[in-house]
């Protein structure tokens, strides 16, 4: 059984570039009620972390903000509800009904390790093994180093230099160092329920990925 286990995983990791060749972009904070349409699912709710796809439509409740970040462009966008946008290629298409979004342009190293982030993608597919097939872009002293630099330059409430940081120690394998930067910022945001759901993606993508090594 522990094999077949093993070769579903090997299965998985050799399909998965067809598989998630459509993403476009990841959110990297919500707050308030957001609902998406992909053409799979109508009016579900939208959860932190989810990875989007060109085309899907996305509409915000009153008082939501929503920040995404787009993987091509090294765009983030943060739109506050209410109406209703279109996910694109490299940024959004304003609905009906919502004001222009705060755009912030980011560096492409950046966008290219948010992408690797573990995450359920909006389609409902499990998305947190797809890193295991992608060799590490760099080592330890320097994924911690351009941390740093990020640190210095963002403002204070901004997580994603931490994004950065959790997704490259994941990629690299320092699953401790995963752990612990994530019970930081559990100390840092007590009660946060994005922080929450981060917590949760990586215990099952570090689950999944000792499970894939054996």
């Amino acid at each position: 059984m522990r094999n077949f286990y093993k070769w579903l995983m090997v299965i998985f990791l050799l399909c998965s570039p067809c598989v998630w060749a459509g993403e476009v972009a990841l959110v990297t904070a919500l707050k308030g009620e957001v609902v998406i349409d992909n053409g799979i699912a109508s009016n579900a709710p939208l959860q932190a972390f989810t990875k989007l796809h060109d085309g899907d439509t996305l509409q915000l409740g009153d008082a939501s903000r929503l920040q995404i970040v787009y993987f091509q462009s090294a765009r983030q966008e943060t739109w506050r509800g209410p109406g209703n946008i279109a996910i694109g290629a490299a940024e959004s298409k304003t609905g009906t009904g919502i004001s222009q979004p705060q755009t912030l342009q980011l560096s492409l190293q950046l966008a290219k390790q948010l992408s690797k982030t573990p995450t359920i993608d909006s389609r409902g597919k499990i998305a947190a093994l797809r890193t295991r097939s992608i060799a590490p872009s760099g080592n330890l002293e320097q994924a911690q180093r351009n941390y740093h630099e990020m640190r210095v330059k963002a403002e204070a409430n901004d997580r994603n230099p931490e994004l950065y940081l959790l997704s490259a120690y994941f990629e690299l394998k320092e699953y401790e160092r995963v752990r612990d930067l994530l019970t930081q910022l559990d100390g840092n945001y007590p009660g946060d329920l994005e922080i929450k759901v981060l917590k949760s993606l990586y215990a099952k993508a570090i689950n999944n990925a000792k499970m894939a090594a054996k």
